[in-house]
């Protein structure tokens, strides 16, 4: 894909922003078999006119110029203030990436107009950026002011020393609508604030959704409906009743993760933490809503398909061919047609781009009707701003980080929604469907810290996976596993 200029790019995001748009069902006797289709003769399926709310539609770029201009001034005299981002937390501070460094170049002219400060990325490995940090923290050079990292790598920073309080940095101000208020709350430990996210680090390609393939469900009247989608009442029994129109030998449901993953990530649709810290971390998960997302995972897991054995034709180096048999999982069962759903994340489309069928992003279900937005998980990749502790530069820090974050607002992560308008998706409401994904992403202390703590996933998302996985009760599976999330909390004090 060639490099695109700031016209170009402008020109791609109304075209992914375009208002264009559940499931509705529709009996098997409505709809024609459509046989199927392979590469570019692709065409979209017949389906009934719809009147649906649009998604809204905005100047993001303007409004970010707009922003980052009401700021409160000062002059840093051309003052560098160095981002340090890993390559594996994707390309948002890559020079050289085709996809945002356009947009990447507006946002720091808006950060150097208003502060006459230069905004600086440097980008390597997530090992050698940890390694570059320790040597930096052990010998007392400067060597960044912040490292954009993997959120499955906080602790590991953490663990070592490498960074500061965001909170003794000046003008952060981060309770500026900037920052991802949520992301902030599950990083603070102890009234430190370890790291937060914001506009800068919003990038698609690490948010979960599904995959429903239109034809395949086209066959068995299963056909989406924006209306419902748009409104808000995608609820994960109108996704289960929709997988019930295929025969039960039919592949309903594929993912990439086991099990365990698949529903610890899921909880999180559910628009919940596994933990509040309002006044220090305590469990948020034990209630009502949570044992209805056991019931529906325990629904969802019986139409799941771990996988499938396929023969196919090999050839060895002589030539000769042979019969061989593969297990295939996941993405692999969703590409060859044959399964209706797949969970992944908003990356995934570049896996699936050549599909052959038509396919629909969907933002994960609802628990039920009264919850107010689409929650979507976020992959261990998910990156989050930290300040590094060898750093000595708090009051420029500070205002840069703030004008970083504000002059991302909205259009550095449509820089995806414009490349995957032209390179991937080939239905017209997939950009209203991203919208929906990308409204709520949730960050959270258990996922970014369990990893790295048995306590801490023994007292949290393992004990919901084993009440979905296991005969015994949430209560019971919480109440076993107090223990250990207690001891997990008692280490941070």
């Amino acid at each position: 894909m060639k490099k695109r200029s700031m016209a170009q790019l402008a020109v791609l995001l109304v075209l992914a922003l375009s208002s264009c748009g559940i499931i509705t069902i529709n009996r098997p006797g409505q709809t024609t078999d459509s046989g199927g289709t392979t590469g570019t003769d692709i065409t979209a399926p017949t389906w009934e006119s719809k009147d649906y709310p649009t998604m809204p539609e905005e100047d993001y770029s303007g409004m970010a110029k707009k922003k980052t201009d009401s700021l409160p001034a000062a002059d840093l005299s051309g003052r560098s203030v160095i981002f340090a981002a890993a390559s594996e937390t994707g390309d948002i501070f890559n020079a050289e990436s085709e996809t945002y460094s356009q947009a990447a170049l507006y946002r720091d002219s808006l950060v150097a107009g208003r502060y006459n400060a230069k905004v600086i990325s440097l980008f390597s490995s997530a090992s050698q950026l940890l390694s570059d940090a320790k040597a930096a923290d052990k010998s007392g050079d400067y060597y960044a002011d912040f490292a954009v990292i993997r959120s499955g790598d906080v602790p590991a920073y953490c663990s070592g020393g490498y960074l500061r309080n965001l909170k003794s940095l000046l003008f952060t101000e981060l309770d500026d609508e900037c920052y991802d208020s949520r992301a902030t709350a599950q990083l603070t430990v102890g009234g430190v604030v370890i790291g937060t996210a914001g506009w800068a680090v919003r990038q698609p390609e690490n948010y979960g959704c599904l995959y429903l393939n239109l034809t395949l469900g086209e066959k068995y009247g299963i056909k989406p409906d924006y209306g419902r989608l748009v409104s808000g009442g995608f609820t994960w029994d109108v996704l289960f009743e929709s997988m019930k129109l295929m025969p039960e030998d039919g592949i309903r449901f594929v993912s990439r993760d086991g099990v365990s993953p698949l529903v610890a990530g899921l909880f999180f649709s559910t628009g919940q933490n596994y933990l509040s810290n309002s006044d220090g971390y305590s469990l948020a998960c034990r209630n009502d809503i949570t044992e209805r997302f056991v019931s529906d995972m325990k629904t969802l897991l019986s139409m799941r398909t771990d996988s499938i054995k396929k023969n196919i034709t090999v050839a060895d180096e002589s030539g000769v061919e042979s019969e061989k048999e593969v297990t295939l999982t996941g993405t692999d069962i969703f590409l060859t047609g044959e399964a209706l759903v797949l969970s992944g994340t908003l990356g995934t489309m570049k896996e699936i781009k050549n599909c052959g069928f038509m396919w629909e992003a969907l933002p994960l279900p609802k628990t039920d009707g009264t919850q107010a937005k689409y929650s979507t998980p976020l992959s261990s990749d998910a990156p989050v701003i930290t300040a590094l502790a060898s750093a000595d530069n708090p009051e420029s820090a500070g205002y840069v980080l703030r004008a970083v974050n504000t002059a991302s607002y909205g259009y550095i992560e449509r820089c995806f929604f414009a490349e995957a308008q032209s390179e991937y998706i080939t239905g017209v409401h997939t950009p209203d469907m991203m919208e929906l994904i990308c409204q709520d992403p949730v960050y959270d202390h258990a996922a970014m810290f369990g990893a790295s703590s048995k306590n801490l996933r023994n007292g949290t998302y393992n004990a919901v996976v084993s009440a979905v996985t296991g005969s015994k009760s949430l209560k019971s599976c919480l109440d076993a596993a107090k223990a250990s999330l207690n001891a997990y909390i008692g280490s941070l004090s």
